[in-house]
Formats: C-alpha cells, structure tokens, sequence
C-alpha cells in the first residue's frame, strides 16, 4: 500500500469522526431544547398537566456487535394538577432519536427521526431503549411480499389517517409519533412539529383516560 493510499484512508478515517462528532453535538443540543420546550410548554397548563421527572440522555445500544448508540432516549412523566394543586402522575412520555435501525436490513426503508412517546400510566411502565422500534414496525407495513396475515403479536399498528403517527392496535392508550429528523432545523421547528403534537397527544390521552372511567 503506497503512502498516498494510506494518507487517504487516514483522511477518510478523520472526517468520518468529525463527521459523526458533528452529529452528535447536534442531537446534544436538540435534546436540550426539548427538554426546555416541554418542560416550560404552556398549552400543559390549559390542558391542567405538568411535565416532571425528565430524565434525558438512555443510550440505546443493546446488541452486542453494536459500539456506537443508534439512539438516545429522553424520559419524562406527565402529571394531571388535582384541585389542590398537587400533581397525580397520568401516562410516561420520552422523546426518543433514532439516527439508525437496529436490524441493518432496514437501512433503506429507514430514516432518522424522533418518536414522541406516550403511554397511560394504566397500561405503559416508564419508557426503555428502542421501545419503539420504527424499523421493524415500518418494514412489516411497508414489506409488498409478505402475504401472510400474520401480525396477531404486533404491539404497534399504524394510522391510517395519519402514516406519522403509531399507536397500540387494541386500545387508545399507547401512541408515538414520528417525525424526521431532517425537518428540525430550528427551535421554532422542534416547537411546532414536537412540542405541539406532544400536547396534542396528552389531550387525547386524557380524553381516553377519562372515558375508561365512565
């Protein structure tokens, strides 16, 4: 191998690590402004909940060949304001970013992206890693060669209103939303796109909860 050959491969080597470390400083910083902007969401207040707990930066990386994080997984509970002003815990939320699948047999079909995850508290634990696994759920719906019905066991299905958004297929009470990365560009993005679907979601979550009751 000459010289410049393997001058090239170090140069390669160098910007595929920048490259990467760029990435990551931005994930960084959009889970900071998620944070921030749910947190401090003002449409929680009408809709008489708080957002609490938020617990940020789960690395997803479980597979044992795996030794870069496909994922991060930020946590966080939503509280419904009693008379008294003292919050009872509803559902568990997470905003979870995906830059890759966990099967590289999805790469294609794949894209990066953020889940907005909610679940009741009556039927959802706090969120874990890959939880949500767009990859799988995207191939199984997409896939035109699988002729078999065979999808009894699957936990997500996908509205067919609205291909963004996932929820569970016999009840009301398990949701997330997809949103592609490359649409947030901006914290005005990230408000719009996240944040208001979030509350969205916590409205109708709250509606079915109630409902459930009666």
């Amino acid at each position: 191998m000459t010289n410049e050959a393997i001058n090239e491969q170090s140069i390669a080597i160098t910007q595929a690590f920048r490259f990467l470390e760029q990435v990551w400083q931005q994930i960084d910083a959009l889970q900071k402004t998620l944070k921030e902007q749910a947190i401090n969401a003002s449409g929680a207040k009408d809709l008489g909940v708080k957002i609490s707990n938020y617990k940020a930066s789960i690395d997803c990386c479980e597979d044992d060949n795996a030794s870069i994080t496909r994922s991060v997984l930020d946590t966080f509970e939503v509280h419904r304001i009693g008379k008294k002003g003292r919050p009872a815990p509803i559902a568990y939320g997470g905003f979870q970013i995906s830059l890759a699948p966990n099967d590289a047999a999805a790469d294609e079909a794949f894209f990066p992206h953020v889940a907005i995850l909610l679940g009741a508290q009556k039927s959802c634990d706090p969120w874990e890693c890959e939880e949500f696994q767009l990859d799988e759920r995207y191939l199984t719906t997409k896939s035109d060669d699988d002729d078999d019905d065979d999808d009894d066991d699957e936990l997500w299905a996908q509205d067919q209103s609205n291909p963004a958004r996932w929820k569970a297929k016999d009840h009301d009470f398990l949701v997330a939303r997809v949103v592609p990365l490359v649409e947030l560009k901006s914290e005005q993005d990230t408000q719009a796109k996240i944040i208001v679907p979030l509350l969205e979601e916590i409205r109708l979550m709250i509606k079915a909860i109630d409902s459930d009751r009666d």
